[in-house]
């Protein structure tokens, strides 16, 4: 890693415990390299192979698949600490989603081939892989869950403490939940004002605070 190097090993340790991976973190700080993406480009495209594996240190984006139609289905939104390129790694497909960054981002990358590498410290990867799919999946369980329960309420309800913050707030837009939920951005809003009648919720313009 070259330029910033301290600056990138603490946004590092945020999400990489030097204590748990200590041969790893000096390894992905000696061979990953840092981009920077613009707020609102795609930076990862469905069916489209991927050769590292990605961390993002900074901002956030969210992962979209494409549905029969071509129409965009928003899966999660992801921030700080996600990781992407891990089942790639292991079993050398194309990617399942895309993604669009949805403010200025820094990625770390690491090249599959650096990780597979005589001196690479295989245990610590293949656990953090492990670790870190399994994360994924339940995210997965909890966006299905989400989509197969019936009440269009609890499923609004649910939606939003996904994309809550730690403070209990959420950046976003009656269209985007629309796309989350595959109902009508209309619907959207009344199902909000009844929320925010109820006290479960705050709306204000293009944030919504979590009361309950």
């Amino acid at each position: 890693m070259s330029t910033s190097t301290t600056h990138y090993q603490r946004m590092l340790k945020l999400h990489l415990a030097p204590e748990h991976y200590p041969m790893l973190f000096d390894y992905l700080l000696s061979h990953g390299r840092v981009v920077r993406h613009a707020a609102d480009v795609q930076f990862l495209q469905q069916d489209s192979p991927i050769d590292y594996i990605g961390l993002l240190l900074s901002g956030s984006a969210e992962a979209y698949t494409l549905d029969e139609q071509g129409q965009q289905v928003l899966v999660a939104e992801r921030g700080p600490g996600g990781w992407y390129g891990l089942m790639e790694f292991l079993d050398g497909h194309t990617l399942p989603l895309s993604s669009r960054t949805l403010s200025e981002v820094l990625e770390l990358r690491i090249p599959h081939r650096a990780l597979r590498a005589a001196e690479a410290p295989k245990a610590e990867v293949f656990e953090l892989v492990a670790r870190q799919l399994a994360v994924n999946l339940r995210l997965a369980h909890r966006v299905f869950a989400m989509h197969k329960n019936p009440d269009i309420d609890e499923r609004l309800h649910a939606c939003l403490r996904e994309l809550a913050d730690a403070s209990g707030n959420v950046t976003t837009t009656h269209d985007k939940l629309a796309a989350y939920l595959d109902i009508s951005r209309f619907k959207v809003q009344r199902m909000l004002k009844k929320l925010e009648q109820q006290g479960m919720v705050e709306c204000h313009y293009r944030r919504i605070r979590l009361l309950q």
